[in-house]
């Protein structure tokens, strides 16, 4: 409820440039309503788009109709993906500001699918980095003096030096 109705102040809507990443100004992290709950909003918007696939493609799936399954969630996920390119193109327009707060669904929709892609995408790479720091931890505890990682990366054998032909 933190975030309900909260505004820092008018000079977000005055502001015309763009934040990092095209953002617009209403919802950077410089005190726009959607710094203090887009955490929460990104959970929810993911939340409802994942309900919303699923469950009216589960009948496809209560009737063995695998193929079809799988082929409504694709649909459902490139419609997402384009109503998501549209939306950013939109958020990048100088009429965008023109709106006011019936633009705030918008903001709150792109911004909190990019939050969750983000976030997303950092769990994968920290729980990919995460085995191999303790496969390394591992390593050093029972072989002290064998470096995997350095058998990994050196797999050559060394090649013998060339001899001198003799004249």
């Amino acid at each position: 409820a933190r975030c309900i109705g909260r505004r820092s102040s008018g000079k977000d809507s005055d502001n015309q440039g763009e934040s990092e990443g095209g953002s617009t100004p209403a919802a950077s992290s410089q005190g726009g309503w959607l710094a203090g709950c887009l955490p929460l909003c990104a959970v929810a918007v993911v939340g409802l788009e994942i309900a919303e696939a699923i469950l009216p493609a589960w009948e496809l799936h209560q009737h063995h109709w695998r193929r079809a399954f799988v082929g409504s969630l694709a649909l459902k996920l490139l419609l997402l993906g384009l109503t998501l390119f549209l939306a950013e193109g939109m958020l990048k327009r100088s009429y965008l500001k023109l709106l006011g707060p019936i633009a705030q669904p918008l903001i709150l929709f792109v911004h909190s699918n990019r939050f969750a892609r983000d976030v997303l995408i950092s769990a994968v790479i920290l729980w990919t980095l995460a085995v191999g720091v303790v496969l390394n931890t591992l390593n050093e505890i029972i072989c002290p003096k064998l470096n995997l990682h350095q058998l990994l990366i050196y797999r050559a054998c060394p090649l013998p030096k060339p001899s001198k032909p003799e004249a």
